[in-house]
This record gives C-alpha cells, structure tokens and sequence, in this order.
C-alpha cells in the first residue's frame, strides 16, 4: 500500500514540477512563506513577481488566505518585511 502512495506522489510531483503560480500582492506572498513556501522572485515589465510551486497545496493555501485566517502576526510581519527587503533590492 504503501509503494503505490510513493509512487503515485512522485507521478504528482513530476506532473507539477514545471508549473509556477505568479503573485504581484506582496500580503500574499508573505501569507504563503510564512506558511513555508519560498518565493522566486523575478522581474516583469518593471515589476517584481513573487513565483511559487504550482502545487495542490499551494492552491488550498492561496484559498485559505482569502478566507481571512489566524495568523501569528509578528512572525507574518518578519516575512513581510523581509520579502519587501528583497523587493526593494532587485528593483535597484
């Protein structure tokens, strides 16, 4: 039982490997890291992108933040602060 789950998460993960979701709203990316989900950040047309994984996960997590959940706030404003520093730096 246990080989079919291995398997069938491998299949899964190969399928989504290619595939990122990009975010312009910095609140969310914050939400999504504090939730341990790093961003890639890139460039567009003169804005910074935040791109994650295109996993299930990460969609019921972007569901979940606009659902208005409880958060530690002091740990999602480090987050915060830390990606805008990250922002504020690539823009240069």
């Amino acid at each position: 039982m246990e080989t079919v789950k291995k398997e069938t998460q491998k299949k899964v993960t190969k399928a989504e490997k290619g595939r990122t979701i990009p975010i312009m709203d910095i609140y969310q990316a914050s939400y999504l890291a504090l939730k341990k989900h790093e961003p890639s950040l890139s460039k567009q047309a003169g804005r910074v992108v935040f791109e994650f994984s295109g996993t299930e996960e990460m969609k019921l997590l972007m569901k979940n933040y606009n659902q208005n959940p409880t958060i530690k706030i002091l740990d999602y404003v480090g987050h915060l602060r830390r990606l805008r520093a990250m922002m504020v730096g690539m823009r240069k």
